[in-house]
């Protein structure tokens, strides 16, 4: 899966497995005696442990443009490295 482009949203194939990753992680859980279970309700799309600005649709709303953030790393720690393109 290319996870290249810094800042992006979940491409097709890593949000493809995000159910998968979910069953692995509760697997993981239960085999340690810890049973999680899904909401009977789900939550409204707002509500999140993280921030609101971390929700997927409304990361994907806001994104800056390629030119305005750099897709490829920092450009500040690539300055340093002697990496920047």
């Amino acid at each position: 899966v290319d996870l290249e482009d810094f800042g992006c949203i979940l491409r097709p194939k890593v949000m493809a497995r995000i159910e998968t990753a979910i069953a692995k992680a509760l697997a993981y859980l239960k085999a340690r005696g810890i049973e999680g279970r899904k909401r009977e309700v789900p939550l409204p799309d707002g509500a999140t442990l993280a921030s609101a600005e971390m929700t997927l649709d409304l990361y994907e709303r806001e994104r800056p443009s390629e030119e305005d953030a750099c897709r490829f790393a920092d450009p500040r720690v690539l300055a340093r490295s002697g990496g920047a393109r």
